[in-house]
């Protein structure tokens, strides 16, 4: 991942890579929540934590407190779909999409 150029700019229905830098003070179990992504794959310091889709029932990926570290922890998405968040969010819980709103296409 280290030779991944981060710095190019987002290109709407492109795949890429996006990087993300956060500070870790307690080591816990937690929830990436991946809403807002549409299909892709989530690395952790270098740890592969499981792939993600917009279209299925689950939104979150589990993050298990031993891939973090205490101090400056990595979260590296590779997303296929060309969508892109500036932000992303940690969750204790799972995340969800409601069931009612899926759809067939």
């Amino acid at each position: 991942m280290h030779q991944v150029d981060f710095n190019k700019e987002w290109s709407e229905n492109q795949p890429a890579f996006y990087h993300y830098n956060f500070e870790v003070d307690v080591l816990k179990d937690t929830y990436l929540d991946t809403s807002g992504f549409g299909k892709g794959v989530v690395f952790v310091n270098g740890f592969n934590v499981g792939r993600f889709w917009e279209k299925v029932p689950t939104l979150s990926l589990f993050i298990p407190r031993g891939v973090f570290n205490v101090g400056l922890s990595e979260i590296i998405i590779f997303e296929t779909e060309g969508t892109y968040q500036s932000k992303i969010s940690l969750r204790e819980h799972p995340v969800h999409m409601d069931i009612e709103s899926l759809e067939e296409k």
